[in-house]
């Protein structure tokens, strides 16, 4: 499954496209969410979310479609976000 999974990847790549940016979401986050500080981030998706799987959910999607873009400083900051939406939903 995995390799299927890299060669549709690879075909998608040597197109231009990513699969990601075709995924169709009902739920946007405020313009400039994800560049804010741990706790904005959590209160907003916590506030957004029904339960801690739909919060996580939401950030891991934002992790994935910034890819390398992200800077350490920015993935240590989301890492936050997931301690406090666990415990946000305690």
């Amino acid at each position: 499954m995995k390799d299927i999974i890299n060669r549709i990847d690879i075909i998608l790549n040597e197109k231009g496209e990513k699969w990601s940016g075709k995924v169709k979401t009902s739920w946007t986050s405020s313009p400039g969410l994800f560049t804010k500080s741990a706790g904005v981030i959590a209160k907003e998706l916590i506030s957004q979310s029904s339960d801690l799987k739909t919060a996580m959910s939401r950030l891991n999607f934002y992790r994935n479609r910034s890819g390398k873009n992200l800077s350490d400083e920015r993935k240590a900051e989301l890492e936050k976000v997931k301690d406090l939406l666990q415990k946000g939903f305690k």
